[in-house]
């Protein structure tokens, strides 16, 4: 009896630990719907991933809920019923997770033949805001309407090579992301490759190498700013601001040599626009580039 109890203490320990034991109504690790987890679940495990047996709903079988169904969950089940399974180091995992794509980003540069910017998307991220006095002179619908054209996709399919794959992002530099930076980082391992996604924290005209600027090609506060010096009647007038949502970035990493094969990264931005010192409109344009990489 003491063994019995023993287990099942093991058992919601584990499940409290893992969140398993409620996901959309369903125990994961609980295959055969019998509302506990035992070894006979392990087995129907690996029958799933011999594809000796296709499950409509994979979710019980997904213990670790990475995503995948692999040999991982039934040897997680098996230590599970015995008492002997322990909660993973999540912040570690995703420190070393961070680490070995921060080292493959900056690899690209000293390591890749060529870049290839297969395409950009350009959207709308956030509402046109326009303050009262500027709208005397123009209104929020012609600010947008003049936006408009620029929404959309373009197959740019522009490859760099030799010094030039500088402009794979972080643009001109490196990748400084640290954990401080990021919302979340998860890894997904699939037949080739580990798809990568990072969600980095917005930020107020960032840095190129750090925060949103370590992973995308960014619009800074100096950008803006070489911008309005051109125009004489601007120049001193006017003054722009960067602001960046939430960037995310996929990147699919070769499981065999570490290296990156493909990096999506979208940045939701906001350019906001003072006037004399007075708010005078701000627009949301978000940008999605796509790149292919090659060794």
């Amino acid at each position: 009896m003491k063994k019995v109890i023993s287990v099942i203490l093991a058992v919601v320990l584990a499940c409290s630990m893992l969140g398993i034991t409620a996901f959309a109504g369903v125990l994961r690790g609980d295959v055969n719907g019998d509302e506990k987890i035992a070894a006979l679940d392990a087995r129907l495990i690996l029958q799933a991933v011999a594809g000796l047996k296709t499950p409509e709903d994979t979710a019980p079988y997904d213990v670790d809920g990475d995503g995948n169904v692999s040999a991982l969950d039934a040897r997680i089940v098996l230590q599970i019923v015995a008492g002997l399974y322990e909660e993973p180091d999540v912040e570690n995992q995703n420190e070393i997770n961070l680490k070995r794509f921060v080292d493959a980003v900056n690899a690209v540069k000293k390591e890749a033949t060529s870049v290839t910017l297969v395409s950009t998307t350009t959207y709308k991220c956030q509402d046109t805001v326009v303050s009262p006095a500027l709208g005397l002179l123009i209104s929020k619908e012609e600010l947008e309407n003049s936006l408009a054209d620029s929404y959309g996709t373009e197959e740019v399919n522009e490859t760099y090579t030799g010094e030039d794959i500088a402009a794979f992002p972080p643009s001109g530099t490196t990748c400084t992301l640290t954990m401080d930076d990021i919302k979340s980082i998860k890894v997904t391992e699939g037949p080739e490759y580990y798809s990568c996604v990072v969600v980095v924290k917005g930020e107020k005209n960032p840095t190129r190498g750090k925060g949103v600027g370590a992973v995308a090609t960014i619009i800074t506060q100096e950008d803006l700013q070489a911008m309005i010096d051109e125009n004489e009647e601007l120049n001193g007038f006017v003054t722009m601001d960067a602001i960046y949502k939430d960037v995310t970035v996929k990147a699919d990493i070769d499981k065999e040599t570490g290296r990156i094969v493909s990096y999506t990264a979208d940045s939701p931005l906001i350019m906001s626009t003072n006037m004399a010192g007075e708010f005078a409109f701000s627009v949301g344009l978000g940008i999605i580039e796509n790149w292919t990489i090659t060794y």
